[in-house]
This record gives structure tokens, C-alpha cells and sequence, in this order.
């Protein structure tokens, strides 16, 4: 009756440990027993390398070697190391393992490791611990800008062999292509990469103000704006960064903006030799759709007009308004910025400043994107 009542008190004893439970020993006589215990051995994972940059914008093409060691001061009777994305995957029964890690991405390796002690020759405890090394980080970091693909006119430079990418200035019609430099993205392995890059804007303003609120470039990713630079400190780099997920592959593209497109409008005289013919063109900021700006040089003093087409404009007695078929504007050799307010389209007041000329446009500015790179 004893006995009995002390093995009912062991079974709820059991039930509420949750852990498996045998007979004592010298209750149930000579039947041999098991106790699994997880963790409790001590282990250190030691790797030859857990941090990777590559510059070939598909994965594929990218391997990371990782030699591992396993250190421990229990008796090991069981050694399996599990690496995710890497070949070969697994590894059993040794304590340094060597993998290729394929792609980008972050990666944890393990290893699962079982100890058996015999305390007696009725009781075998059976422990079972899993360790875990650091991440492997393989990241991307552009080194040429070279081998991206673009579109519209040619405005980019690659610095040197530098990860500096350049978008320089340039003066389009509205009816150019996007200005665009792309590139596709492979083998990141579903992972959770972050954009990250510096970026500076330099504008033709002094370096303590804040450029204009129009849009000087875009991010796009697979067809959606992330990220666009707009006012900003001049002459000023700032960092971006711009999470992705689960991602296999993506599209990216990097649009630049112009500062200035050309128009149909002219300065007009009626002695062509007065003016360089390469001077002529009237300019609308991007901003703006409501100015037009040219920047004749004038080699002969002369008398100019505002012209489109067949229209001509010029100004009144009453000063710098402008009506169709006006007084024409005189002005001396030299060189002006001449400045138009449209009004619906029309021009209806005009400024003159002299000694300026296309390249000293306030609104031109170039663009600098440095040190472009994935992180996982």
C-alpha cells in the first residue's frame, strides 16, 4: 500500500514537471531508464569570416567561403551543423566545417550538438543543446556605375574607379526621354535588404541656403517612388536609406531631373550679326512654369524682341511691361540674363541683369550619389 502511494505521488510529479520521468531505481527493480534534458552544454562557434561584400549585381554569380569551429568542453556524441543557403547545407560528426554561402543575404548557421552520460548502469542522461554562430552578412556595394544601363541624354559619370556616381547638368526639351540610370537586382534569396547611399546637391547658390522645392531625383523600385530629394542644404551630403522585403530580385532606377528646358522662344533682332546665334534660346526653369530666362550675348549694340513663331513681343513706353508688337529692347554689347514673366502662357513684364550668362543659372545644379549599397 506504501508503494503504491509513492509511485501515484512520483506520476503527479512527472505531469507537473513536463519533463519525461523513470521509476526510481530501487523501486522498479533493475529496468534501465532515459532522461532527455535540453540545452546545458557548453559550446563556442569560432568563424573565419561573417561579413561580405561583392560588387556583381547578381547574386548567382556570388560565393562566400566561411570556414567554422566548434569548441566545447563535454563529450560530444552527436555533431550536426545546419548552414541555410549554403552548399553544401549540412555537415555531421565533425567540429570544423568549411560552406560556400550563395547569393546575398543574411544567413544563420548552426549546429545541433547531443552528449550521452551514463551516471549508472540504470540511468542514461541524454542532453541535447543547439548553438548558434553570428549571421553571415553577404551585402552588395557598388564599385562601377559603368555597367548600369541609361536612358535619355548622357549626363552620368562614374568618378575615376570610384563609387561616386555623378548626374551632372544638362539642358533638354520637354519632350526628351527621362534622364535614367537602372539595373536589376538577382539572387537575394527572399531576404530583407536595406538601400543605403549619400547624396549631395550643387546647386549655382551659396552653400548656407536650401535648393528649391523641385524634385532633383528620384529612387524608384520596381515601378514606385521611394525616396525623391527636393529642398535640401546646398553643397551637403545626406544619407538615405530605404528598406526592402522579402525580395528574390528588384528593378532600380535613379532619375535626374533637369534644372532647365529649352523652348521655342527666341531672342530676336533684326541684325542677326549683333547677337551669337547659340545665345538665342529662351529658357523655363523646371520650377517654374511661369518664367522664361535667356542669356543673349550681344556683340553689337542692338535692339531685341521676345519671339515665337510669328508673334514678337517688346515693351512699352510705361517701362518693363511687354505687349505683342512692341518698342524693341536696346542693349549694348555684352552679356544679359533677360528674365520673362508669362502670364497663361503669355509674356506680360520682363528684368534685365547684365554680365550673367547660361552656365550661372541659379536653378542648374549637379548631383552626387556616393558609396550605393545593399545591406542585409
Amino acid at each position: 500500500m506504501i508503494l503504491r502511494g509513492m509511485l501515484v505521488l512520483f506520476g503527479i510529479g512527472c505531469l507537473l514537471s513536463l519533463q519525461y520521468c523513470s521509476p526510481p531505481v530501487d523501486e522498479i527493480g533493475d529496468t534501465p531508464s532515459s532522461v532527455i534534458l535540453s540545452g546545458g552544454i557548453f559550446g563556442v562557434i569560432r568563424q573565419s569570416q561573417d561579413n561580405f561584400s561583392w560588387h556583381d549585381t547578381d547574386g548567382a554569380n556570388v560565393s562566400s567561403s566561411v570556414k567554422f569551429q566548434l569548441t566545447s568542453n563535454s563529450k560530444l556524441d552527436s555533431i550536426l551543423w545546419i548552414f541555410p543557403g549554403a552548399n553544401p547545407d549540412r555537415q555531421e560528426g565533425v567540429l570544423q566545417a568549411q560552406t560556400e554561402f550563395q547569393g546575398y543575404g543574411s544567413f544563420q548557421p548552426y549546429v545541433a550538438i547531443k552528449s550521452i552520460d551514463s551516471t549508472s548502469s540504470k540511468i542514461t542522461r541524454i542532453r541535447l543543446d543547439t548553438i548558434f554562430s553570428n549571421p553571415i552578412k553577404v551585402n552588395y556595394s557598388v564599385d562601377d556605375w559603368n555597367s548600369f544601363t541609361t536612358s535619355g541624354p548622357d549626363v552620368w559619370d562614374n568618378f575615376g574607379t570610384s563609387n561616386i556616381l555623378i548626374g551632372r547638368d544638362t539642358i533638354v526639351d520637354q519632350s526628351t526621354d527621362s534622364i535614367i540610370i537602372k539595373k536589376r537586382f538577382e539572387g537575394l534569396n527572399g531576404g530583407d535588404p536595406t538601400i543605403k547611399f549619400s547624396y549631395k546637391i550643387n546647386q549655382n547658390v551659396s552653400a548656407d541656403i536650401k535648393t528649391g522645392n523641385n524634385k532633383k531625383f528620384s529612387v524608384i523600385i520596381d515601378g514606385f517612388e521611394r525616396f525623391s530629394a527636393r529642398e535640401v542644404k546646398n553643397k551637403q551630403f545626406f544619407d538615405v536609406s530605404i528598406p526592402l522585403k522579402n525580395k528574390d530580385q528588384f528593378d532600380l532606377e535613379i532619375i535626374r531631373y533637369p534644372s532647365l528646358f529649352s523652348t521655342e522662344w527666341e531672342v530676336s533682332t533684326d541684325d542677326p550679326s549683333s547677337i551669337d546665334p547659340q545665345t538665342i534660346t529662351m529658357y523655363q526653369p523646371n520650377a517654374n512654369e511661369n518664367t522664361l530666362i535667356g542669356y543673349p550675348s550681344v556683340t553689337a549694340s542692338t535692339t531685341v524682341m521676345f519671339n515665337y513663331g510669328s508673334y514678337n513681343y517688346g515693351s512699352v513706353s510705361s517701362g518693363f511691361e511687354l505687349v505683342e508688337n512692341g518698342d524693341p529692347i536696346k542693349l549694348l554689347e555684352g552679356q544679359y540674363k533677360l528674365e520673362v514673366t508669362l502670364e497663361r502662357g503669355l509674356p506680360i513684364r520682363y528684368s534685365i541683369e547684365e554680365g550673367l550668362n547660361l552656365g550661372d543659372n541659379e536653378v542648374r545644379f549637379d548631383l552626387f550619389i556616393y558609396d550605393f549599397r545593399l545591406e542585409f
